[in-house]
C-alpha cells in the first residue's frame, strides 16, 4: 500500500475508532468537530481492545467484533528500506516475496532434496564473480531445473484458497513489511499455523527466479515511468544522510547482487518477536485464542542479538535543491519540504493542510490553478517516504502548454506565501475537520481495516493508544498553527525541486 493511502488512514483515525464502537455513519456525519460522543466513545475504546505479549515478547492487538463469523489476521514486522544499507537495498521488499514460497512443511514434494539442492544453488552462485551473473550461469540453470521437479508452486497461496481465504497479501514501504489475509473463524487455528510457520521455518525456494520478478518491477515501476523515476531522484536529492533516501524497491545493481544466504542473514536480523506485531479483528475472543496464539506464535524463539536502529539524523537543508529528470514524457515536477512526523504536535496541522490545499475540486490548489487560471493540468500534495522519521511534505503538478514547470512551482509557492500571512476562514477549518472524519469511514469499518490501524500504531509508536493523541492533536489545530507551520516549513530555503524534461533533437535537455 502506497504512502499517501497510509496518510489517508492516519488521517481518519478516528473515524476508525467510532467504527469500532460501531457508531452509524449517519451519527458520525451529524457530529461536529470536538463533540463529547466522540470524544467519549475513544475514551471507551479499551473495553474493545485487547493485548496480549506471548512469553516471547510478540506483541497481540485483537478487537472483537463477533457480527460475523470472520477476522481479518495481520503480522506487522518493523523492518523496511529504512533499515537497510547500500549494496542490499530492496531486501527487504524481496523478504516479502519470498514469504509466499513455503515453509519446510509446504511448498516441496520431497524437502530433504530440496535442501540439498538449494545448498548446491547456493554455493555456486558464491562460486560466481558476481550474484549477477546468476540468472545466466548454466550449472545455476540445471540445478534450478532439478528444484522444479521437487517445487510445489503456489502451494502456500492454495492451502489458504482452499481455507476460504480472501485479500491475502503483502506490502513493504520505508518503515515495515505486513502479511495480510481475511479468514472464516473456523480457520484461525490454520491461520496461527501458516503464519508462525513461515516465520519460524521460511524456505527461500525460487530466489534467482524471483529476485527477475523484482527487477522487471522495478523497470516497470520506476525505470519508464516518469512519476517514479521522478519521485526516486526527488528523495536521493531532499535526504543527503539519512537512509529515507533509499528506495524501497532497490537500486537495480543492488537487487542484482542479493544472494539467498545474505537475505536469510537479513531476516534472522529482523524478523524477530519484538520487533512484530500480530493483529487481529473479528470474531475472535481473546481468552479462546491465547492458547493457540501461545502455542504457535510463541515457539518463535527470542532474538539473541540487540536490533540495529537506525541513529543517522539528516542534517538541516540550508538552501533549495534541484535536480531534472530527463524523460520521454510531458513536463512534471514536484516540490518537498522537510517536516517532523506522528508524534510531533505539527504533524496535525500538515494532514488538515492537505485536506484544504489539494483534496476535492474545491480545494485551494485546486480552484486556483487548475479551474480558474487553467495553467495546471493537475496539483496535488503528499507526505513520504516515512512515518518513523523526519519525512517531506510535497506538491507536484503538471503545468499545460505553453507554462513551465518552473513557473507554476512560483505560482504555487506565492499561493502558500498568501495562506501563510492570511491563513484559512474558520469554517474551512472546520469543514476540512468534518471530511477527515466523514469521507474514509466507509473504507474503515472492516475488520482489515481496524487491524491495520491498530497494528501500526503499536508497531511504529509503541502503543495503539497514540491514537487516541492524533485525535486530540487534530481537533486542537488552529488557523494560527496553520499559519506557522507553512512559514516555518513551507518555504525556497527548505525546498527539493525535481521536474521531468524532455530531450531536443540535439539531447539537450527542455524544460
Amino acid at each position: 500500500m502506497s504512502y499517501l493511502l497510509e496518510k489517508v488512514l492516519k488521517r481518519a483515525v478516528y473515524c476508525v475508532l467510532a467504527a469500532m464502537l460501531l457508531l452509524a455513519p449517519e451519527v458520525v456525519r451529524a457530529v461536529p468537530p470536538g463533540s463529547g460522543i466522540v470524544k467519549g466513545s475513544l475514551e471507551r475504546i479499551e473495553q474493545h481492545v485487547e493485548k496480549l505479549v506471548l512469553s516471547n515478547g510478540l506483541r497481540v492487538i485483537v478487537f472483537r467484533r463477533p457480527q460475523a463469523p470472520v477476522f481479518a489476521g495481520q503480522v506487522w514486522v518493523r523492518v523496511g528500506g529504512v533499515d537497510e544499507i547500500p549494496g542490499s537495498t530492496g531486501i527487504s521488499h524481496m523478504l516479502e516475496h519470498m514469504a509466499f514460497k513455503g515453509t519446510t512443511v509446504v511448498g516441496s514434494k520431497d524437502y530433504e532434496r530440496e535442501a540439498k539442492l538449494l545448498a548446491e544453488l547456493e554455493a555456486r552462485v558464491n562460486e560466481l564473480e558476481s550474484p549477477a551473473l546468476a540468472s545466466s550461469d548454466e550449472k545455476v540453470k540445471a540445478l534450478q531445473e532439478q528444484l522444479s521437479e521437487v517445487w510445489e508452486e503456489d502451494a502456500f497461496t492454495h492451502l489458504y484458497q482452499l481455507r476460504g481465504a480472501d485479500g491475502l497479501n503483502a506490502g513493504t514501504s520505508t518503515d515495515y513489511t505486513v502479511y495480510m489475509v481475511k479468514m472464516p473463524k473456523t480457520a484461525f487455528e490454520f491461520w496461527c499455523w501458516m503464519e508462525s510457520e513461515r516465520l519460524l521455518n521460511p524456505v527461500f525456494r525460487q530466489f534467482y527466479k524471483e529476485r527477475e520478478v523484482v527487477l522487471e518491477e522495478r523497470r516497470t515501476r520506476t525505470e519508464d515511468s516518469p512519476g517514479g523515476k521522478m519521485y526516486e531522484v526527488l528523495l536521493a536529492t531532499a535526504y543527503l544522510a539519512h537512509p529515507n533516501r533509499l528506495p524501497v524497491i532497490g537500486w537495480r545493481s543492488d537487487l542484482e547482487r542479493l544472494t539467498a544466504s545474505g537475505t536469510k542473514d537479513f531476516y534472522n536480523a529482523y524478523y524477530r518477536p519484538d520487533n512484530m506485531v500480530v493483529a487481529l479483528a473479528g470474531d475472535i475472543d481473546l481468552e479462546q485464542a491465547r492458547p493457540m496464539l501461545e502455542k504457535y506464535f510463541g515457539r518463535i524463539p527470542k532474538a539473541e542479538r540487540p536490533l540495529r536502529e537506525v541513529t543517522t539524523v539528516e542534517p538541516e537543508q540550508l538552501g533549495e535543491r534541484e535536480a531534472q529528470v530527463e524523460f520521454d514524457s510531458q513536463p512534471m515536477f514536484m516540490m518537498a519540504y522537510h517536516k517532523p512526523v506522528f508524534p510531533h504536535p505539527d504533524d496535525a496541522a500538515f494532514t488538515l493542510l492537505h485536506e484544504l490545499l489539494s483534496s476535492g475540486r474545491s480545494s485551494l490548489l485546486v480552484r486556483e490553478f487548475v479551474q480558474r487560471r487553467k495553467i495546471a493540468r493537475g496539483v496535488y500534495t503528499s507526505e513520504g517516504p516515512s512515518e518513523r522519521f523526519p519525512t517531506l511534505f510535497y506538491l507536484g503538478g503538471s503545468p499545460v502548454d505553453g507554462v513551465t514547470s518552473v513557473e507554476l512551482r512560483d505560482e504555487l509557492q506565492k499561493a502558500i506565501d498568501r495562506v501563510a500571512e492570511e491563513g484559512f476562514r474558520d469554517e474551512d477549518i472546520a469543514g476540512a475537520k468534518r471530511r477527515i472524519k466523514v469521507s474514509f469511514l466507509s473504507n474503515l469499518t472492516s475488520n482489515y481495516g481496524m487491524a491495520r490501524l491498530l497494528a501500526r500504531s503499536e508497531l511504529l509508536w509503541g502503543d495503539w493508544r497514540t491514537l487516541l493523541k492524533f485525535y486530540d492533536d487534530i481537533e486542537n489545530v488552529t488557523n494560527e498553527d496553520i499559519k506557522r507551520v507553512l512559514k516555518e516549513y513551507i518555504k525556497p530555503g527548505n525546498r527539493t525541486f525535481v521536474e521531468i524534461v524532455g530531450k531536443s533533437s540535439e539531447g539537450e535537455s527542455q524544460s
